[in-house]
């Protein structure tokens, strides 16, 4: 019964799609394919792997024989008439050999997890962030710590991009095109230009770091959550808090919105001072719009507009009645 369910997985495995699974280009870009094996071979090795870690981990993964054992089958009928001392000069070449072989093979296929590279940016992003926001940092550790936030984030969101959606198929406008309409409402991507925005500021917004902090949080108590829920460090000092997050992930994520809006309006404000940046307020207010649209961030960050009018509508109605036409002018041209 397990031998024919294993036959049937490994059917499953042959017949998937490995060409439009943007993981499988990234996975063969990591692995040192043995140039002394049979490339039939060597792919379907390879694909049972790739098929094993990414869809089904009860598929069972024979291990790559050596060329050395099928040699030594192929030419049994031979080595069976030589003497015994080159009989056993052979067989002690023969093992050596399938060692050598293993071990190489073993190192061939070790390759970092990309899921692993995103942990680790985001890491850096929430560590960096505390360092970025307390009160009591000197200014250049501050100031360093603000840069490191968000080409961190960068980092995590351009992977993360990568394993999700590939890269365009061709360097032209009409695959960009193409790339663009499956990627731009991926929350990876709005943080993306969200970090791109802020990076390039000569004067460092703090209020804008807790938005990436928030998401970066998220990314990383999930990982935890999957990987390292069995190891002692995990269970004793990081369980509680995991589960925290895990819970309130719509409070977290109500937050980073509240956030994003407010750094918005900071924005606006700061035209008023000698930091004063119209690029970057323009930037930054059609991503909002792009925020207000797409579908991994629309709850929120309606829900947030939708209390704000419910607030101020009436105030602006009642003191400052001329207001309400260039208003409802760019509420139509956000909500369009």
């Amino acid at each position: 019964m397990a031998d024919d369910e294993q036959h049937l997985k490994k059917a499953a495995a042959l017949a998937y799609d490995y060409d439009n699974d943007p993981r499988w280009a990234e996975y063969m870009s990591n692995v040192l394919v043995p140039d002394n094996r049979p490339k039939s071979e060597v792919e379907r090795y390879l694909k049972f792997k790739f098929y094993q870690r990414n869809i089904d981990p009860d598929l069972k993964v024979e291990r790559l024989p050596s060329k050395s054992s099928s040699a030594s089958t192929s030419t049994s009928n031979s080595s069976y008439q030589t003497s015994s001392n080159s009989g056993e000069r052979s067989r002690g070449e023969q093992d050596r050999s399938y060692s050598a072989q293993h071990h190489g093979a073993g190192t061939n296929f070790m390759r970092i997890d990309p899921q692993s590279i995103g942990f680790l940016s985001n890491s850096l992003v929430v560590i960096m962030g505390a360092f970025a926001i307390l009160p009591m940092m000197p200014p250049t550790i501050s100031h360093k710590s603000y840069i490191f936030v968000f080409l961190g984030e960068l980092i995590a969101c351009g992977h993360s991009i990568y394993s999700r959606f590939g890269r365009p198929r061709a360097l032209n406008l009409q695959a960009i095109q193409a790339w663009l309409q499956s990627s731009i409402a991926a929350k990876e991507f709005l943080y993306l230009l969200y970090s791109t925005v802020f990076i390039t500021t000569l004067a460092p917004i703090k209020f804008a770091v807790i938005p990436v902090i928030c998401q970066s949080l998220l990314n990383v108590t999930q990982f935890l959550k999957r990987d390292f829920r069995n190891t002692y460090i995990y269970r004793k000092y990081l369980d509680n808090l995991c589960k925290w997050v895990d819970a309130n992930q719509s409070t977290v994520s109500m937050l980073s919105a509240n956030c994003e809006i407010g750094v918005g309006f900071l924005l606006v404000f700061l035209l008023l001072s000698p930091r004063k940046n119209f690029v970057q307020v323009l930037a930054y207010w059609q991503l909002l719009k792009l925020m207000y649209h797409a579908p991994a961030t629309a709850y929120f960050h309606r829900s947030i507009w939708s209390h704000i009018g419910t607030r101020l509508n009436p105030l602006i109605y009642r003191y400052v009645p001329f207001l309400q036409t260039p208003l409802q002018f760019a509420q139509r041209w956000f909500q369009g």
